[in-house]
């Protein structure tokens, strides 16, 4: 069995091609996660006192519960990540692959999409975020996002 190289950055190298367009929007997913935002402020709040307090500091205690709440935190990051890659990956298999269902209105919806979007003025990534947006509306009904209709 061939060692694994764990010091590859294949993610650095990501960000420093030339197809990278700025941050990775599962970086913005995970962030968003309640969850991660709860966990993240805990660390920095407790990073802040542990900054304050020269006590704190010097106190074995104060640094095994900080150590503690680090890898909390890592934890939680990590199974986010994790599902919000899985999210993405089954998303972009369905769109690769095509659906499960591959009858006649299955391939005129297709193509009525195609068509809209290959006649509109969006870039190609662009038209990437809005069939990711469709498709994860459709994937997840309950979850349409914010209300941008205007009242009135």
């Amino acid at each position: 069995m061939s060692r694994v190289e764990s010091m590859r950055r294949h993610y650095q190298a990501l960000l420093e091609s030339e197809h990278a367009e700025g941050e990775h929007p599962a970086d913005r997913v995970v962030a968003d996660l309640p969850d991660v935002r709860e966990v993240d402020a805990a660390a920095r709040a407790m990073s802040a006192e542990m900054s304050r307090s020269v006590e704190q500091r010097q106190s074995i205690t104060s640094w095994t519960e900080y150590e503690d709440l680090r890898f909390q935190q890592r934890c939680v990051r990590e199974e986010r990540f994790f599902d919000v890659g899985y999210e993405m990956g089954w998303e972009a298999g369905i769109a690769q692959y095509g659906a499960f269902a591959d009858g006649p209105d299955a391939t005129v919806v297709r193509r009525q999409v195609h068509r809209v979007l290959v006649s509109s003025d969006l870039s190609p990534i662009e038209r990437a975020v809005v069939l990711l947006e469709v498709a994860r509306a459709l994937l997840h009904p309950a979850d349409t996002g914010p209300d941008t209709s205007k009242a009135g």
